[in-house]
């Protein structure tokens, strides 16, 4: 027998349209497949408003997802978004590399409620030796997955081509 989801569905965020698509490149990512419908956009960077505005109109039976298109920390209101929907009441996830995300950010994303039992992951997808998450790894990064380490958060799940930790 097939287990019931919790979720009546899910409803994927993306929180920046970048004109050559995403900066990061992921090859697990579908870009071809969704960058001639978003680059029709006019809309570059979902500002905060605007996403209260979306939020309120989505019941709080289904899933919000940051993922999808690009990068969620390209915006630099996605922690502020993610802490929003918590705060609101929303079951929530988070798929990123964490490219764009500050030490801020991690201190924000620490303080959420992240879950196992309710299929609400903060998703790492980590760089790896084949490229497959061509993550540019700089000091800032670094330091950012350091605290992020160091935070141990409930329910924070790592990806590197192929294999979930």
């Amino acid at each position: 027998m097939a287990q019931k989801s919790i979720f009546e569905g899910t409803v994927e965020i993306t929180t920046n349209i970048l004109e050559k698509g995403c900066a990061v490149a992921c090859s697990i990512c579908p870009q071809d497949l969704l960058s001639n419908k978003y680059q029709k956009q006019n809309i570059r960077h979902l500002s905060f408003e605007d996403f209260v505005n979306i939020l309120h109109k989505i019941p709080k039976t289904y899933r919000v997802d940051f993922s999808g298109y690009a990068e969620p920390f390209l915006n630099k209101n996605c922690s502020k978004m993610i802490k929003y929907t918590s705060d609101a009441g929303y079951f929530f996830c988070c798929y990123t590399t964490l490219v764009g995300a500050s030490l801020e950010d991690v201190e924000l994303l620490s303080t959420l409620n992240f879950s196992r039992e309710k299929k609400c992951p903060l998703h790492i997808h980590l760089p790896d030796k084949e490229g497959v998450m061509p993550v540019k790894i700089t000091e800032k990064y670094k330091q950012v997955l350091k605290c992020l380490f160091e935070k141990k958060i409930i329910f924070c799940g790592f990806y590197d081509n192929g294999s979930c930790r």
